[in-house]
């Protein structure tokens, strides 16, 4: 049954690789070439858009996923919906954490966590045992969320802003729980909004797959629109379309 999800979900994570793995040399060559105020900002950036762009896929996975397998194989193969929550929420803290761990790779700092995967096995062993005795596949997927919570999701960054950035890490998560907050409520708009879409077929899946693609990106523009992040990324955005008119022109 999980092969199922893990086909759709690897060829998302598949996209975002390329876009995580082509960042890494450009993070490298600008904490040696800027200072740490002015990485700080470029941080803020790729955090931001890294949020937005895996709460957007997120959001869809788990809107779509079920209602996608139930077509295509049938409800035999479907998992319930809380274990598929445990499935994405694995999915975006994977992603989610790239940016400070990227960064903190890139600035040297490699042994200040060295005891850290160790930890998280161990963590990711005894509660997925443990969970799945009480609630079969779905506690393993719990185990995997706690072990990264506790042992990755605070450690990286803390150690990013208190060694490489010396500021406190309390920034960093203050940013965290606005995004995770916009993309938790997209959710719940578009099933708000799926409601009288009671049956499922490929129209309803169309609907929903069109709520997911606006309802997100609607959210978090207008959450985030008079922040300096979505400033540099309007003016980039308008900077590239100035060059192509000029091109065509």
């Amino acid at each position: 049954l999980y092969s199922n999800y893990t086909m759709i979900i690897h060829a998302v994570q598949k996209f975002l690789d390329i876009i995580f793995g082509s960042l890494t040399s450009s993070i490298g060559n600008l904490l040696n070439a800027t200072s740490k105020q002015e990485s700080y900002k470029v941080f803020k950036n790729i955090f931001f858009a890294t949020s937005w762009l895996v709460g957007f896929c997120s959001v869809c996975l788990y809107v779509l996923l079920n209602p996608f397998i139930t077509l295509w194989l049938g409800e035999k193969y479907v998992f319930e919906n809380y274990v598929v929550f445990f499935i994405v929420l694995n999915f975006y803290l994977m992603f989610i954490r790239r940016p400070a761990n990227t960064f903190k790779h890139c600035a040297g700092y490699f042994r200040n966590d060295r005891y850290k995967p160790y930890i998280e096995s161990v963590i990711n062993l005894l509660t997925s045992i443990w969970l799945a005795q009480k609630y079969g596949i779905g506690g393993v997927f719990m185990g995997t969320a706690i072990a990264t919570i506790s042992a990755c999701v605070y450690v990286e960054p803390y150690i990013l802003y208190k060694h490489f950035y010396e500021r406190n890490v309390l920034e960093y998560f203050k940013m965290f729980s606005k995004y995770m907050a916009v993309t938790v409520l997209s959710v719940f708009v578009i099933k708000l909004f799926a409601l009288p879409m009671r049956s499922l077929n490929y129209l309803s899946f169309i609907y929903q797959m069109g709520l997911c693609v606006i309802i997100p990106n609607v959210l978090f523009y207008l959450f985030f629109r008079k922040t300096s992040e979505m400033e540099y990324f309007k003016n980039l955005v308008f900077t590239i379309l100035k060059k192509v008119s000029k091109r065509k022109g």
